[in-house]
């Protein structure tokens, strides 16, 4: 609950404090929740797939003809 509101203080930072006010902080269930973009996390099976990747130094050549390709998409 701590770090909750921490990261909500974080959010706010660029309001005056006179506009910011946190209400009430409680855990609910998944079930209860109301935003999509919360919803989301609820997944078990949720992926962040990575389209950018950038190769570690022990795969990579030394020396190579070709410049480094870093977007697969």
């Amino acid at each position: 609950m701590e770090q909750l509101s921490i990261l909500s203080f974080k959010v706010f930072e660029k309001r005056p404090d006179a506009a910011c006010r946190i209400i009430k902080v409680q855990v609910i269930k998944a079930s209860e929740c109301k935003r999509a973009p919360v919803k989301q996390f609820h997944n078990s099976k949720i992926r962040f797939p990575l389209p950018h990747r950038v190769t570690k130094r022990r795969n990579a050549a030394v020396f190579t003809t070709r410049y480094p390709r870093t977007h697969f998409a």
